[in-house]
């Protein structure tokens, strides 16, 4: 199915623009989990000013179902090419330098080709023995040239839009014209991200750093070259402020996991103003509300766990009303009520929660039901009745998001 190419340059698409992977996890095999179960990262959770065109343009290719995709790559070089003309850098079929004299014959080839034509097998008996389809080789051939050169010239744009412009970025640019940064840490940088590395690895840590899927639990396991942290888990201890510290001058740190652990109430302060950290899981780690305060600020979090900690409150809640990217949070066995889950409001990208056992009733629906994107929602034990599920499964047309 030539939809599936579709889905692979729309991984590269997010790779170009954001500089990661899309789906990336600890190990191949959950990688390719991700793929199959997760619902696709948004442009904008790294790209806020990202244009609504290209966030449309990415969520439609990287569709579950290949049936609610985009259908033709023709459709992608179309979008891509008026996107580009629009934003005033040259588009593709009008460059005086990157001009390709068949542009426009490709053009109207792609609108009647697939990207990969099923292979017929003859009608003989030798069972090994194929015939290609006439006309794939330059089909695809053109497709694909076009195409690449439209997310070139698509990447170029974004890093000039989206890096910040400073005398090294602009030198680089002027000396290597087309090419993308990349982006290394300083000196200094490196030098805080390995101190922390070393220090939280002496502490019952584990790390991932980037460029690699399998966490370091060993100092000696450090490599030689410079490395930004992405991603800690702490082992079962106490956590306090002390131990935290060295995380407030990490630059890429994006998965903390603190589960199990007991999370003192000053423990989250060096996290404050943490932009990059998109995924915290702190339940079970007896945290309060004076301790969730801390990550109020943690703007860009998408996924957040306080599962299971009883002594958070309606008033503890009041924390996440800035946290308004979040696509999934588990409250499970929280002590909260209706009050409490009013900051969902300004979550419309939710598309998991988890209520369960907390005393959130019918008087939530109304906002419940307005989350459009909700695919997995847990009610077992809360004071939703009977009736208002049956209330929310009929305001999801063509889908039941109640799980159990």
């Amino acid at each position: 199915d030539h939809r599936a190419d579709i889905y692979s340059l729309g991984c590269t698409f997010y790779k170009l623009l954001t500089g990661q992977a899309p789906f990336k996890q600890q190990s191949q095999i959950a990688t390719i989990l991700a793929h199959r179960e997760e619902t696709p990262p948004r442009l904008s959770d790294l790209i806020p000013e990202i244009p609504d065109t290209l966030e449309e343009l990415f969520q439609s290719m990287m569709k579950k179902d290949p049936v609610d995709r985009i259908q033709t790559m023709a459709e992608i070089v179309e979008i891509l090419d008026r996107f580009l003309g629009q934003q005033n850098v040259t588009s593709l079929n009008e460059s005086a330098e990157t001009h390709l004299s068949e542009s426009q014959e490709l053009m109207i080839l792609c609108r009647n080709t697939i990207l990969t034509p099923p292979i017929e097998v003859m009608s003989t008996d030798a069972s090994t023995q194929v015939q290609m389809p006439q006309q794939i080789v330059t089909p695809k051939r053109g497709l694909l040239l076009l195409t690449l050169a439209l997310l070139f010239s698509l990447g170029t744009w974004g890093v000039w839009m989206y890096l910040p412009h400073t005398s090294e970025t602009v030198a680089l640019s002027e000396d290597l014209p087309g090419v993308i940064p990349v982006t290394d840490p300083s000196p200094e940088q490196a030098k805080t991200e390995r101190e922390a590395a070393v220090w939280l690895l002496n502490h019952e840590c584990e790390i991932v750093i980037d460029g690699r899927y399998e966490p370091v639990t060993q100092v000696q396991e450090l490599p030689e070259g410079d490395f930004f942290i992405r991603e800690i888990k702490f082992y079962p201890q106490t956590v306090t402020r002390e131990v935290m510290a060295p995380l407030q001058g990490l630059a890429k740190l994006e998965i903390l996991h603190l589960e199990d652990s007991h999370v003192m109430d000053d423990a989250l302060e060096p996290l404050k103003g943490k932009l990059s950290l998109k995924t915290l899981d702190l339940h079970e780690t007896g945290l309060t509300n004076a301790g969730l305060s801390h990550i109020s600020s943690l703007v860009n979090l998408t996924h957040l766990s306080l599962q299971k900690n009883r002594e958070i409150t309606d008033e503890g809640l009041k924390a996440l009303a800035n946290l308004k990217k979040l696509s999934s949070i588990n409250l499970d066995r929280l002590n909260i009520t209706d009050e409490g889950i009013t900051f969902i409001k300004h979550n419309p990208r939710l598309d998991w929660l988890n209520i369960k056992d907390t005393q959130i009733t019918d008087k939530s629906i109304p906002l419940l039901i307005k989350l459009n994107r909700m695919k997995n929602l847990y009610l077992e034990g809360s004071k939703i009745t009977d009736q208002g599920i049956q209330e929310i499964r009929k305001a999801y047309t063509g889908r039941d998001p109640i799980k159990y």
